[in-house]
């Protein structure tokens, strides 16, 4: 990842006119070839949750609002459940049985690993599954696909070509790999209704309130990101979330992008509250597989924040434009972050 050291600028100068709609151009005629299926989806975006408990609301709000992110988007639920599965089924999710659960949860990383052998889009994501997305969460990828600002090397799409690779082994494993990440809107008791469609979701958030830079709660990759090298982490657990935005900020391999401005994800906060990871049994299982004194070097540093992304998107004044930028040194100064 390029940091924002190495660059000697206070503050970086915004897209010209001209460059936000070229690159809106591209992300439209991205978003067309999609639709049009002659380019591959854009995400696979995947998760999990137990039939236990009094969820079944949740549940199916993040079915329905999942689905209505088609073509673009391909839902994916992983479960042993016969029920649960079914249920995915109806509202046009794919399902896949969980392949690693050491504790009776999933495995972080051998979902990942086992959504990119099964579905070939350009990128990969696990999202909680009380998350609930609009078509920000498209318009946000697209933009970042086709931006310009991005190293060449850590974007899924040919410098030349509109194309997406056909080939699920395109995409070379020795370039940078990328990450998006971003903070979500914690809304209180949503209901079926106001949340029916996606315009729905973005009125709901008004109500909301953004949660902590510290807290994420989905993981946006391509097939690059080192998946196989990452510790057998288990989803739900506290830990995890931290430890791959640190780790992953740090590292010149992985280009990593802070979405919060312009990608909505709303938690849907039940009675259970917004740090439920700490009340689950062994809520310190993800402890275990980390080198606890190298992680709270990181922490103390503030790392773990989204906020220490050295990229992030924004909307253009005025317009629906999305484009990415990188953070200045006063952005990450005042995020605490030391690097």
């Amino acid at each position: 990842m390029i940091s924002w050291m190495h660059d000697s600028r206070e503050e970086l100068q915004r897209p010209s006119a001209e460059t936000l709609a070229l690159t809106s151009a591209r992300a439209r005629t991205l978003r067309n070839a999609i639709s049009n299926k002659s380019a591959l989806p854009l995400l696979t975006l995947f998760s999990t949750w137990s039939d236990q408990g009094d969820r079944e609301l949740t549940r199916k709000l993040t079915l329905r609002n999942w689905q209505q992110l088609k073509p673009y988007v391909v839902p994916v639920l992983f479960s042993n459940s016969v029920t649960l599965r079914a249920q995915a089924k109806q509202w046009g999710w794919f399902s896949m049985p969980v392949s690693n659960s050491p504790i009776g949860v999933p495995v972080l990383k051998h979902m990942y690993l086992d959504a990119m052998e099964r579905f070939n889009t350009t990128l990969y994501a696990y999202a909680n599954g009380d998350i609930l997305f609009t078509d920000s969460l498209v318009d946000t990828l697209l933009a970042v696909l086709t931006s310009s600002a991005l190293p060449s090397d850590s974007k899924a799409l040919p410098s030349d070509s509109l194309a997406l690779p056909s080939d699920s082994q395109a995409l070379s494993s020795d370039s940078q790999a990328l990450l998006v990440i971003g903070r979500r809107t914690n809304v209180n008791f949503v209901t079926d209704e106001e949340s029916a469609t996606l315009q729905g979701v973005t009125k709901v958030a008004s109500r909301g309130k953004l949660f902590i830079p510290n807290s994420q709660d989905y993981f946006i990759t391509d097939r690059r990101f080192p998946w196989q090298s990452i510790p057998e982490f288990v989803v739900g657990r506290i830990a995890y979330d931290s430890w791959l935005t640190a780790t992953s900020v740090t590292s010149n391999d992985i280009t990593v992008v802070d979405a919060t401005n312009t990608l909505l994800a709303v938690h849907q906060t039940v009675k259970t509250g917004n740090k439920e990871g700490f009340s689950h049994f062994e809520k310190n299982y993800n402890w275990q597989k980390i080198d606890k004194e190298k992680f709270q070097r990181l922490i103390l540093k503030h790392l773990h924040q989204t906020t220490c992304a050295s990229w992030k998107t924004e909307k253009a004044t005025g317009q629906r434009n999305i484009y990415v930028t990188k953070r200045s040194r006063n952005e990450i100064k005042q995020a605490n972050c030391l690097f």
